[in-house]
Order: structure tokens, then C-alpha cells, then sequence
């Protein structure tokens, strides 16, 4: 992933466009790689995009 700062933190840089994050979390990443990163293959952004969905799928929101 990166450089981990803290639990939660890491310096990610994309391999395919070298877009450096000084502080960001996996999940960004991952929503770069799906969405935004012109230079991501085709293969690896689908990957991403399909991951995506399914967490918004099974995410269930617990209240207090």
C-alpha cells in the first residue's frame, strides 16, 4: 500500500499515473484506481469498480 503514518494513514503513491497521497487511507486509493485514474488497465480498474460495489452492497449501518 504505502507507508504506513498511523492505523489508519499511509504516503500512497498510484503506480499508473504517480499521483502521491501524503496522507490517505487504502480506501482512496482504491476509489482512484475505479474512477479517476486515466492511466490504471482496463483489467485492474474493473477489479476495483466490482470491489466497490460490492462493500456499498453489504455495508450495513449499525445505530446506537
Amino acid at each position: 500500500m504505502g507507508q504506513e503514518l498511523n492505523l489508519r494513514y499511509y504516503k500512497m503513491t498510484c503506480y499508473h499515473c504517480n499521483k502521491v497521497w501524503a496522507r490517505g487511507k487504502p480506501s482512496v486509493l482504491k476509489a482512484h484506481l475505479a474512477n479517476e485514474c486515466l492511466s490504471t488497465p482496463e483489467d485492474i480498474n474493473k477489479y476495483w469498480r466490482n470491489k466497490l460495489a460490492e462493500n456499498n452492497i453489504t455495508y450495513t449501518r449499525t445505530f446506537r
